[in-house]
């Protein structure tokens, strides 16, 4: 662990009254993938003080993970799909700031007494200001950004940067002495979407085409350049087809189209998966599956926190940080000289272009315990 240094604690971490009935908000507001990686600190942090009342201050793109979530007292979520609709037009500019002063007054009124920011930005770091809890705790050096420091009460600089996001985000309970023994990710259960999906795998995927494996070729228009060519996924679903895989292209909003271009592309072969209309419906169904392919997006996380095994396809990003963080799991990569980079776009990812469908057929096969074919 990193030994403090003056410029990194501007005031020591109190929680004022009864520490054990302390009132805590975790901040991690967006992307999916990233608050996935936050549910075992979410563990230690619940292990270490059961009787707290804990919060988890969430957009509502991702809110639907955490929603229900058993070791949660509260779920927050800050609307702003419709705070940003609302902005992009002058007429109804005044009912977007008209809801943001109101989620600020809302939260302040809750009174927290220690806010907790793991996403490390100028957002997340006003946010917990605004809660108006006296103790803050966020990150120092490169794990934050955008001058978030300034929100914070006390700053912890990871021992390695280079360490997985989610050892990272563990650090920042321990040194603060917040973080207990149990670190399994924990994720709300939907009885009823469990038995939506497992309704539709029985009455889709017949036991002959055992096993089961989901192929998620979507990525977040944000990192659009993680995506692997619908090409390269057709060929494996192609190869699965042929060996007696089953192959259950699952898709997101927006992503249908990809799948059937892909299911086209491998001969028709294939099966596309049902609709999931939350977060949760989708968890089900990975839970479901025996295993997991896809680029480094939200959905791959899920997999892992699962237990479902997973083969992640990895290019621009470094996997030791952003990788699966579940035992079970393969990386793939082309080796290519510019990965891992830092780039937020790219015009020839080569890092993923390149990167053969055999190698992810070999890692697929390998964990399947499938010799190959």
């Amino acid at each position: 662990m990193y030994a403090p240094r003056a410029a990194d604690i501007l005031y020591p971490v109190r929680v004022t009254g009864n520490r054990e009935r302390s009132r805590i908000l975790i901040v991690r507001l967006g992307a999916v993938g990233d608050c996935v990686h936050v549910l075992p600190a979410l563990t230690a942090l619940r292990d270490r003080m059961p009787r707290a009342f804990i919060a988890w201050l969430v957009e509502d793109r991702a809110a639907t993970l955490i929603q229900g979530h058993p070791l949660l007292d509260e779920v927050i979520v800050l609307p702003r799909t419709s705070w940003s609709r609302d902005s992009r037009r002058l007429p109804t500019l005044h009912r977007s700031i008209r809801g943001v002063l109101s989620s600020m007054r809302e939260l302040r009124r809750k009174r927290f007494d220690l806010a907790i920011d793991f996403q490390g930005n100028c957002r997340s770091g006003l946010w917990a200001f605004i809660s108006g809890a006296k103790s803050r705790i966020g990150f120092a050096g490169a794990t934050q950004r955008e001058a978030n420091y300034l929100f914070m009460r006390k700053h912890v600089r990871p021992a390695n940067e280079k360490v997985h996001k989610v050892e990272k985000y563990l650090d920042l309970l321990r040194e603060c002495d917040l973080a207990g023994g149990k670190t399994d990710p924990v994720l709300p259960l939907s009885e009823d979407e469990g038995r939506a999906m497992e309704l539709w795998l029985r009455k889709t995927c017949a036991e002959e085409l055992r096993p089961v494996v989901a192929i998620h070729p979507g990525v977040s228009t944000f990192g659009f350049f993680k995506r692997w060519p619908a090409e390269a996924y057709g060929r494996v679903v192609r190869k699965f087809s042929e060996i007696g895989i089953r192959a259950l292209l699952t898709w997101g909003p927006g992503e249908r189209e990809e799948v059937e271009r892909i299911r086209h592309l491998a001969g028709d072969r294939g099966t596309i998966g049902p609709r999931t209309p939350s977060l949760l419906s989708l968890v089900e169904l990975l839970r479901r599956c025996d295993l997991f392919i896809g680029s480094d997006s939200g959905p791959l996380h899920l997999a892992s926190a699962v237990g479902t095994p997973t083969v992640a396809l990895f290019g621009p990003k470094d996997p030791r940080v952003y990788g699966p963080y579940g035992a079970r799991s393969r990386i793939v990569r082309t080796g290519v000289e510019c990965s891992p980079c830092i780039r937020r776009s790219c015009s020839d990812p080569v890092c993923m272009t390149t990167l053969s469908p055999e190698s992810v057929i070999e890692a697929s096969l390998s964990l399947l315990g499938i010799k190959g074919k």
